[in-house]
């Protein structure tokens, strides 16, 4: 059958591809394949990013519970194994799901906490990424002049790696200033 290793590494990455596709069942078959054979193999890494993926995926479906002990999980195996980007990782889907659930001030905290480890790991698009979803929150909680600074910053960043965001994160800026 092959390197298990390699084939968790493929369903992981296959599945969070499905997730943000919009394909939920594919993804979530993908990645509960891939959680249950890190887990049986002991592959640590790859059993925490199926963690976090899933919990994404029990974000955009609206499951927060679910969601919830998921990214826990997630979180707890990275800072066991020191697992810096998949904790950054973990964190940014943390603080979706706490402004998904109305949680803004744990949301600021999370995603602050996060980009304090974009910052350390020099992941410029990561960072831009965690700004945008701090100015979401800042724009969930009606701080309209703290939303459109977050986002600036995040529009320089994404501008200054010629990323596909920067024309979302322009026309959201441009439709605050109307």
């Amino acid at each position: 059958m092959g390197d298990q290793f390699s084939v968790a590494v493929v369903l992981c990455s296959l599945g969070n591809v499905h997730r943000l596709e919009g394909s939920p069942e594919a993804a979530a078959d993908c990645l509960g394949r891939s959680l249950d054979l890190s887990r049986r193999l002991g592959y640590r890494p790859i059993e925490m990013f199926a963690l976090c993926y899933l919990g994404e995926l029990h974000t955009e479906r609206e499951e927060q519970a679910m969601a919830r002990d998921l990214l826990d999980a997630a979180r707890a195996i990275s800072e066991e194994i020191g697992e810096e980007f998949g904790l950054a990782l973990t964190l940014r889907a943390l603080g979706d799901l706490q402004r998904r659930t109305g949680d803004h001030a744990a949301a600021l905290g999370t995603l602050g906490e996060a980009l304090v480890h974009w910052e350390r790991l020099e992941a410029p698009i990561w960072r831009a990424r965690t700004l945008d979803a701090i100015g979401a929150v800042h724009e969930a909680a009606g701080r309209t002049d703290d939303a459109r600074a977050a986002w600036s910053e995040a529009l320089r960043l994404f501008r200054s790696l010629d990323a596909p965001e920067a024309a979302t994160v322009a026309e959201r800026l441009a439709e605050g200033a109307e």
